[in-house]
């Protein structure tokens, strides 16, 4: 089980939103911009659910695989100008379902996020860089923060209901860590959309999809392609400067192709990712 705090942030990156009447904005450019105001607290919740089929064929049947993430936490504004926000993010808990996987290993990873607090680097389009980062009591670990940096996917200029920009997003995730047989080059490529603003002209919904694909080599020599979509809505809050709601569905297929001359047969795995997230403001 691999578990990466990279996962949170990703969350922050696509999302939900039940689009709204535009009643009357549809003639006026918005900016979307991330700013929120110096010592707001962010209380977020963050959930994700994995399931699994395959790989296929087997033997027998493969009975499909579940597993679920639930972490509450808060980001505190430290401080904010015209080239960034600065938030401080502590884990306060966080909740695992992972059936078959051993208790120890769950417990293990459920310790080592709670009390882990980061400090980010937020830009007014979304981009976010890891400053530092550590547990309660432990040294911080740079090593950790330099693999932390997050493209920005708010649009550069106003943007007016119905138009769209397009972003190029690195996957965070692999497979198996160190022995995964994708490269770094995996991405998502992603449209997004202003669909609507609310007639105050506070909050503004956007949708978005995408496309996914990485590729690489096993140590076997077998190669390994995925290949995907991404659906997702979000809310952002322009008062606020924040984004306050967000829903995001990744629907991917990876197929092993054996080495030519070799007997085993090629093999697919079918994996869904359902993240949302949740920001309240105290």
């Amino acid at each position: 089980m691999t578990l990466r705090p990279l996962v949170v942030m990703l969350a922050l990156l696509v999302g939900w939103g039940p689009p709204r009447p535009v009643l009357g904005q549809s003639a006026k450019a918005v900016r979307l911009r991330i700013r929120p105001r110096v010592g707001d607290t962010l209380r977020m919740r963050f959930d994700q659910v994995v399931q699994s089929a395959g790989p296929a064929p087997q033997a027998a049947p493969v009975a499909p695989r579940s597993s679920a993430m639930h972490v509450m936490s808060r980001s505190v504004v430290e401080r904010s100008d015209d080239s960034g926000t600065v938030v401080l993010t502590i884990t306060d808990s966080a909740v695992f379902d992972a059936p078959g996987i051993d208790p120890r290993q769950v417990e293990a990873a459920r310790r080592a996020m709670r009390g882990r607090w980061a400090r980010m680097r937020v830009s007014p389009a979304g981009a976010m860089e890891m400053i530092e980062t550590r547990r309660d009591g432990a040294e911080s670990d740079p090593g950790a923060a330099a693999l932390t940096r997050l493209p920005g996917t708010l649009p550069d200029t106003p943007v007016k209901v119905g138009d769209t920009w397009t972003r190029d997003l690195a996957l965070p995730w692999g497979v198996g860590g160190g022995s995964s047989p994708f490269s770094a080059g995996g991405k998502v490529t992603v449209v997004f959309r202003l669909d609507s603003v609310t007639q105050s002209g506070v909050l503004a919904y956007i949708s978005m999809r995408g496309a996914l694909a990485r590729s690489g080599v096993t140590q076997a020599g077998a190669h390994v392609n995925s290949s995907g979509t991404m659906t997702g809505r979000l809310r952002v809050d322009l008062r606020r400067g924040w984004m306050t709601e967000s829903r995001a569905e990744f629907a991917m297929v990876t197929t092993w192709l054996p080495t030519q001359g070799s007997k085993t047969q090629p093999m697919q795995l079918r994996v869904t990712i359902a993240q949302s997230l949740r920001c309240d403001n105290n």
